[in-house]
Formats: structure tokens, C-alpha cells, sequence
């Protein structure tokens, strides 16, 4: 066996075994396998903030929301402009807990980043986004669901809304 060792360290293993660790960085990384897994959400937005301040929250995302539909209604709306816009919703969307919205907003964001997606793959999360911000603002109590999204729903799940497009 020393010759086999000898001979996967002449044929460069030791550039790829771990260094050797500290007896400290050895029961660090013990612990940290060990520890039990933090399951998303493991907290409410209630343990966190009162009732009112996320209705506060909420609202000023529902108002935002409205803008950044109006947006992606444009037809020359570049992935560029998409991909910053699905990212603000993405991430607001998951700090509020809004999962479907929030994993709307990550398709399209795909779909821009996507070279090779045709312009139906891109239609098609701008307009799931997009009937998601309309279910999202239903959802506000009615702030006004925009009325090119509130189109968009009537629409088949495999079909591209027009208005979309300009």
C-alpha cells in the first residue's frame, strides 16, 4: 500500500485531497453536518414585524406592483429591463412570502437570461408573472388589478397575450 500512495501523489492527488484539518476545524465542520436543517420559512413574518407594519409592507408592494406590470406590458421591454424587474419582484415576493409569485418572477428571470429561449418562452413567463401580480393584487383587497393583466388570465396557459408583445 506506501507504493500506491507514493504513486497517486506522483500523479497529483495531493492537488486535490483536502489539507489537513485542525482538531477545531474538524469538530466545526462535525457540527455544522450534524446540525439539523433550517427549513425555509422557518419563522413568520408575525414572529417578526406586527400585523400592521406587514400590511404596510404589503400595500407599498401591491402599489409597486402596479407600476412594474405597466412595465412589463411594454413591447420593447429588453431581457436586460426584465431581468431587473422579475428580480425586485422575486425578492420581495419571498421576504413577504408570496412562493408562487416570487417563483413566477425566477421563470422569467430564466427566460431573459436564456439566449437561446424564443420570444414564446419569454411571452410566456412575462405573462405567468404577470397573472400572478394580477392574483397578488386580487389578493390586496382589490387595490386594482391592471387591466392588461386582468386580460391575460382569461387567456390558455399555453397561449401569448398580444398586449405583451405592444
Amino acid at each position: 500500500m506506501p507504493e500506491e500512495g507514493a504513486r497517486l501523489l506522483d500523479e497529483g492527488a495531493d492537488l486535490v485531497i483536502a489539507a489537513k484539518l485542525s482538531s477545531d476545524e474538524v469538530v466545526w465542520k462535525i457540527e455544522a453536518f450534524l446540525a439539523p436543517e433550517v427549513a425555509d420559512g422557518a419563522f413568520t413574518l408575525e414572529e417578526v414585524f406586527g400585523r400592521d407594519r406587514i400590511d404596510e409592507f404589503q400595500e407599498l408592494f401591491a402599489d409597486s406592483l402596479l407600476e412594474l406590470d405597466r412595465t412589463l406590458a411594454r413591447s420593447d421591454l429588453a431581457p436586460k429591463e426584465l431581468v431587473g424587474i422579475a428580480h425586485r419582484i422575486k425578492g420581495s415576493a419571498a421576504n413577504l412570502r408570496m412562493s408562487e409569485l416570487a417563483a413566477s418572477a425566477d421563470d422569467a428571470m430564466i427566460a431573459a437570461r436564456t439566449v437561446l429561449a424564443g420570444l414564446r418562452d419569454r411571452d410566456d413567463a412575462v405573462n405567468a408573472l404577470r397573472r400572478q401580480i394580477d392574483l397578488v393584487l386580487r389578493e390586496q383587497g382589490g387595490r386594482g388589478a391592471p387591466a392588461s393583466a386582468a386580460g391575460t388570465v382569461e387567456l390558455g396557459e399555453g397561449d401569448v397575450d398580444q398586449r405583451a408583445r405592444g
